[in-house]
C-alpha cells in the first residue's frame, strides 16, 4: 500500500462527537487527485489504519477533508484522532481510493445518508451540483445538534435538493425511505451510506425495484453468522511453492503473518479491499461485503482478511 504524509491545516466541530481534519501536502509536495465516493487510509495517532471518506469537492486541488466520529466503542481509531490530532500534527495516509463512484449515466440520484454516512455523499453532491445533474439528498440525523456540515448542507448552493429528517425512530426511518422510494425514476441511483441498521433498512425498501440501481458504502461489515462449522484447508503461496495449513477461527491474513509473510490489510472486516488476492485455484468461501456478486462468482479472487475456503486447498497469488 502506498502511503505518503500530509499536514493537518485545521480541526472543526462539526456536530455532537463529529470533528472535521483539513489535510494538505507538506512543503514543495502535491496531493494526488481524487474523485466523489473516494476514501483514504489513515494511519491513526494509536498505529491503526482506519478508512475515512474524502468529503470536499473533487474540484479542489489543495486539500482533503475528513470527518471523524468518536466510537464509544473505540478501539483506539477515532478516540486518538479525537484526542491527539491538532493544527500542524503530521499524518500518514494512503492514496485515495474509490469504491463507491459515482455512475455518470444514472438520469437521476438519489442520495441517502445517516449520521456520519453524509461524508461520501456530501463529495457526490458538490460533484452532482458542479454537473448540473438532477439530484435529491436526504439527511437522517438524531437531532440539529448530530446535523454534520450544516452550512453547506444549508446553503443556497444546496438548500434545493437537501432535506433533513430530524430524530426519527426506526419505524419511522424506514417509513420515510420506504416513501423515498416509492417510484425512483426509471434509471435512477439510489446511495445508501450510514449505520448497519439503515443500510438494510434502505436495502429492504429497494427489494425488487429492478429500474434503478442500488450503490451501498459499508463503514463497517454486517454481522455474520456463527462459522462453527469452519474446517482447516490449506494454503498454497504459488510464488514460493510454500504451503500453511489455515485452522477454524483464524483468518488467511493471520495465518500468513503467524508464518512471517506481510499481506497489505486494513480494515480485517472484508470492507475496504486492501487484502483482495487473486484466487489461482479451489473455491472461495466468500465472506465479505466488498466484492460484486459478479466477482464472487468468478472465484478469481477474495478478501484474505475474512473469506475461507470451500474445500481443502486454496492456492493464491502470494
Amino acid at each position: 500500500m502506498q502511503m505518503f504524509k500530509v499536514v493537518v491545516n485545521r480541526v472543526d466541530e462539526l456536530a455532537a462527537g463529529i470533528r472535521s481534519y483539513e489535510l494538505v501536502a507538506e512543503p514543495h509536495a502535491t496531493l494526488p487527485p481524487f474523485e466523489a465516493g473516494s476514501h483514504i487510509d489513515v494511519i491513526t495517532p494509536a498505529g491503526h489504519t482506519r478508512q475515512y471518506s474524502l468529503c470536499n469537492d473533487e474540484q479542489e486541488r489543495h486539500r482533503y477533508v475528513i470527518a471523524v466520529k468518536r466510537e464509544p466503542q473505540s478501539r483506539g481509531g477515532s478516540a486518538s484522532m479525537h484526542d491527539t490530532l491538532t493544527a500542524g500534527t503530521t499524518l500518514t495516509i494512503g492514496y485515495p481510493r474509490n469504491n463507491f463512484e459515482l455512475d455518470a449515466h444514472e438520469p437521476a440520484v438519489i442520495l441517502l445518508a445517516a449520521g456520519i454516512g453524509i461524508t461520501p455523499l456530501l463529495a457526490m453532491a458538490f460533484r452532482l451540483g458542479t454537473q448540473g445533474r438532477t439530484f435529491a439528498l436526504h439527511y437522517f440525523v438524531r437531532g440539529d445538534e448530530h446535523i454534520a456540515f450544516r452550512d453547506i448542507l444549508l446553503s443556497p448552493r444546496f438548500s434545493r435538493w437537501v432535506e433533513l429528517h430530524r430524530g426519527l425512530d426506526a419505524a419511522a426511518t424506514r417509513a420515510t425511505l420506504a416513501k423515498i422510494l416509492a417510484a425512483p425514476p426509471a434509471g435512477a441511483g439510489v446511495y445508501l451510506c450510514g449505520p448497519l441498521p439503515f443500510i438494510e433498512a434502505g436495502q429492504q425498501c429497494m427489494a425488487g425495484k429492478s429500474g434503478c440501481n442500488l450503490h451501498v458504502e459499508y463503514f463497517a461489515a454486517p454481522p455474520q453468522a456463527p462459522h462453527d462449522g469452519d474446517q482447516p484447508f490449506e494454503v498454497i503461496l504459488a510464488r514460493t511453492g510454500r504451503t500453511l495449513v489455515v485452522p477454524p477461527g483464524k483468518s488467511i491474513v493471520d495465518t500468513l503473518a503467524d508464518a512471517g509473510i506481510h499481506a497489505d490489510v486494513s480494515c480485517e472486516q472484508g470492507v475496504c479491499g486492501t487484502c483482495i488476492t487473486p484466487v489461482l485455484g479451489g473455491v472461495p468461501d466468500h465472506r465479505d461485503v466488498y466484492l460484486t456478486d459478479e466477482e464472487k462468482a468468478s472465484g478469481k479472487c477474495m478478501m484474505i482478511c475474512v473469506s475461507r475456503a470451500r474445500g481443502a486447498r486454496l492456492e493464491l497469488d502470494l
